[in-house]
């Protein structure tokens, strides 16, 4: 009997507490959710207000039932779509098939469009989807700036400018944040550069970060009403930025009076006190990596290192953030939907306005497509899937239209549409591991350098043959060894194939018994190649043998598959001269692992992970595109990237548009922009510069910086020497070209379009102001041409008579406008006090001074402006 009784008290006291610690129905329907979280975090134990600092593993954060928080806190990357399933303790694919949402273009293509209505939809379709995907945060969006055209992320980021990054990102965060869903700003800031993931030290002084690289931050919290914000991995002024008590404390919760979460980026919290007490909120990261919020974080309080009111305040702020999304109590939240018609249109309207038209000297654009009966499409970028890559920004659609396919599936059956590879050199990459694996390769070192007597090292081997392989093992000297690797390929298609060995040292590769390569003598940084006939599927036996008597070994055996093979000059002028419209992609792709460890497969890849080297394309690339121009100066240019490239033909190309990365629907965008179906009406959010020696010198770290010609411009040798100095200061993009009086290649904010425009001069609503008081400022457009289309009016201002330096002009408003042909309408920007201001140093505050000012009207920063000018009294 007394065994009955405790059973049935265990069973009643679980209930009495729900009870008492969970919200009444009334109490949820009518308190706001700063009420709900103060009425609940006064109920939870230490243990439990710990609980919500920590992820539970690397994408969720715990329930606590007992106060009617049921479901974990899931958490999923997505600054341009929700990323696919996950496992739980870490990034692997967790093997789903029901995990498909939109890809929409990546966000500098949404920069590209300047327009807040399409950054509405984006914002739109992302918390829709995430609705639907169960997710709770979405981890974008990225406003970051472009500091340098190097920076391997540029195509996640929102441009150079502060106040186009500020501007595009609110309208995404609102409309995410109608679903229930948590948007979350980052990276909370700097994060302009990334050595292989390493954080760097940046050292800015406080108007630079203040005028920069804070606004589209600040622009998130307080229009916005950003709910999380993630923090950099890099490092300010020497401590983490997930612990940096004058970015998180002072500035982003103090000033601005952010109410929601402060959180790491993945494995970026390094200690627990420094973390605690510097206003970080909740650690997250890979499950095995989530160690200081938890146990110690508890050890500290109970110690007295760690106030008890500081963890308080973080778990009021989670339960807060649960309260806004409408996960406490069982309210009902707002429907999701995802992969729609609806969507489906927004990502192809996106990627169409994102698409810059950076040249039409001729007039070739639009393409006639009545009088083409064969279109030779040129480039491997053309037919490459982008969605799947570029780290966190990757998703996983249920279709990708890619731009050869697009313009395929634009003509159907009335033309004939082919597609060449863009290259006069070969290409080599990796052999595949499904070519080499699941068959026994061997590996066997001696100790001289002719593979003589019994090798003191003999082992199954792992085939990859490359410098990692040549790497020095027990009882293998130093210098003056030799090796032989010997194993079975597979090939995967019928044709002719091109190996190629890069090395040191004397090097002899074999297939089927014939000798390829036979270059057996000393010396360093060599090349051969050698092509070979090979046929699907056939097993063939492969040997390579080398001997190296240097101190850095190195043998890296590659191949080109037939499939990608280059064209000879000939074969490629013959195709251009047969067709009736020629269409070349150049620029870069989006990596889809790690970065690559070698510089000039790195070259040509944008990587969430590592900068690249230079601006500079795939090999062969430049000489092909030059030599299409030479042939038909009618071919249209069209540029993939998210970022500048180098652009050396630019004098024999009249016809050239930049794409950028443009998502699912990113090849029917296109092919309506190049047959004329949609106008093009994309600005550039940065600046393409003729030289990388045009811009100012950035990025450091264990890095090489080549520049376009090939020399060494920078080089930091050893791990993690990130110490970056912002010393280019204010001038960063467009300002540094403005300031040096350096021309660029295409400037910030320029693009062209099927029509003509006329942007008439300011007209202001004072001729002088007084401090606080607003300033309107109105300017007619006209569409002078004969198609309908849409220009950007951007508004810059100016301070000549200012007692500290400040940029020749800066962007502070913009407005986009639909015409007709013929028709005239006016635009209206506001300009307050903020925008004529300078942060001020000795002050600790914004300061604008009484004078002068300029207002510039145009179409990019280098336009012909129309100017008014005002006085502040």
């Amino acid at each position: 009997m007394k065994l009955i009784l405790v059973v049935l008290i265990a069973a009643v006291v679980p209930c009495l507490a729900v009870d008492a610690a969970a919200l009444t129905a009334d109490e949820r329907n009518n308190l706001p959710a700063e009420k709900v979280a103060a009425t609940l975090v006064s109920r939870l134990t230490l243990e439990e207000k710990v609980s919500l600092c920590h992820g539970s593993n690397t994408w969720t954060v715990a329930a606590i039932p007992r106060i009617g928080l049921t479901e974990p806190l899931t958490l999923s990357d997505g600054p341009n779509g929700v990323r696919k399933q996950l496992i739980l303790d870490g990034y692997g694919d967790a093997g789903r098939d029901d995990d498909h949402s939109t890809a929409l273009p990546r966000t500098t293509v949404l920069a590209a469009t300047w327009d807040r209505e399409l950054a509405a939809e984006f914002g739109d379709v992302m918390g829709a989807e995430a609705r639907e995907r169960n997710k709770d945060v979405l981890l974008g969006p990225d406003v970051n700036l472009m500091r340098s055209p190097l920076t391997g992320r540029n195509f996640e980021y929102m441009g150079e400018d502060p106040c186009l990054a500020a501007e595009m990102g609110v309208p995404i965060i609102r409309s995410m944040q109608v679903y229930d869903i948590a948007a979350c700003a980052k990276h909370y800031t700097p994060n302009n550069q990334r050595n292989k993931c390493s954080p760097e030290e940046t050292r800015a002084d406080e108007r630079v970060l203040r005028e920069i690289y804070l606004p589209p931050f600040e622009a998130a919290v307080k229009k916005g009403g950003v709910l999380t914000v993630m923090t950099a991995y890099d490092q300010f002024r020497g401590e983490p930025c997930s612990q940096s008590d004058h970015l998180i404390n002072r500035i982003l919760k103090k000033e601005w009076g952010f109410r929601g979460v402060a959180l790491s980026d993945w494995g970026g919290l390094h200690t627990t006190i420094a973390g605690a007490l510097g206003g970080l909120d909740l650690e997250m990261g890979p499950t095995a990596k989530i160690k200081h919020f938890k146990q110690p974080l508890l050890d500290a309080v109970k110690s007295g290192e760690v106030p008890e009111a500081v963890v308080t305040d973080k778990a009021r702020r989670m339960i807060y953030l649960n309260a806004c999304l409408k996960k406490i109590g069982g309210e009902r939240r707002a429907a999701g939907s995802r992969n729609t018609p609806e969507h489906q249109a927004a990502a192809r309207r996106i990627a169409e306005g994102g698409i810059v038209l950076l040249k039409n000297d001729a007039g070739v654009l639009p393409l006639n497509p009545a009088g083409i009966k064969k279109v030779l499409v040129l480039g491997e970028n053309a037919d490459l899937q982008f969605c799947d890559g570029g780290g966190s920004s990757q998703v996983k659609p249920p279709y990708e239209i890619t731009p050869f396919e697009g313009i395929r599936r634009y003509f159907g059956d009335k033309a004939d549409v082919t597609l060449m590879p863009l290259r006069l050199t070969n290409r080599f990459t990796e052999i595949p591991s499904d070519v080499l694996s699941g068959r026994k390769w061997q590996a066997e070192y001696f100790s001289n350098t002719k593979l003589e007597g019994e090798p003191v090292q003999a082992k199954d081997w792992h085939p990859r043959i490359n410098s990692q392989d040549s790497r020095l093992r027990k009882d293998v000297p130093a210098t003056g060894f030799s090796v032989r690797w010997t194993g079975k390929i597979t090939a995967p298609e019928t044709g002719l194939y091109v190996l190629g060995a890069d090395h040191t040292g004397g090097l002899r590769v074999e297939l089927d018994g014939k000798r390829l390569v036979d270059d057996w003598q000393d010396g360093e940084n060599r090349f051969a190649d050698a092509p070979m006939e090979l046929e699907k599927d056939r097993v063939y036996s492969l040997v390579v043998e080398s001997f190296q008597s240097a101190r850095n070994p190195f043998i890296r055996v590659r191949w080109q598959e037939p499939s990608i093979a280059p064209p000879t000059k000939n074969e490629l002028v013959s195709a251009v001269k047969a067709a009736d419209a020629v269409i070349v992609f150049t620029g870069n792709q989006i990596n889809r692992g790690r970065a690559p460890k070698v510089e000039d497969e790195q070259r040509a890849i944008e990587s969430e992970a590592m900068n690249r080297p230079n601006l500079q394309g795939p090999d062969g690339q430049d000489k092909a595109v030059a030599t299409v121009l030479e042939v038909t100066p009618n071919a249209v240019v069209v540029n993939l990237s998210g970022a500048p490239v180098a652009m050396p033909w630019v004098e024999r190309a009249p016809t050239i548009l930049h794409a950028g990365f443009g998502g699912m629907e990113a090849g029917t965008a296109l092919a309506r922009v190049l047959f004329g179906d949609v106008n093009p009406s994309g600005k550039l959010p940065y600046t393409f510069p003729v030289r990388l020696e045009d811009c100012p010198p950035q990025l450091v770290g264990d890095y090489t910086l080549f520049s376009d010609s090939g020399d060494v411009l920078v080089k930091m040798p050893g791990k993690n020497q990130g110490k970056v100095d912002y010393s280019e200061g204010l001038f960063v993009g467009y300002r540094w070209f403005d300031e040096k009086n350096i021309e660029p290649l295409f400037p910030f904010g320029h693009g062209l379009s099927y029509t003509t425009f006329d942007i008439g001069a300011p007209e202001l609503s004072a001729a002088a102001i007084k401090p606080g008081e607003d300033l309107t400022v109105k300017v007619k457009v006209s569409n002078t041409g004969t198609r309908a289309g849409a220009e950007v009016v951007q508004l810059y201002v100016a301070d000549p008579e200012a007692s500290v330096v400040r940029s020749p002009r800066e962007l502070k408003g913009f407005a986009k406008i639909f015409l007709q042909p013929g028709e005239t309408r006016e635009v209206e920007m506001k300009l307050v006090m903020r925008d004529l201001s300078f942060w001020d140093i000795e002050s600790g505050g914004w300061n604008a001074e009484p004078g002068q000012f300029r207002v510039m009207v145009g179409n990019s920063s280098r336009a012909k402006f129309k100017e008014a000018v005002f006085v502040l009294k």
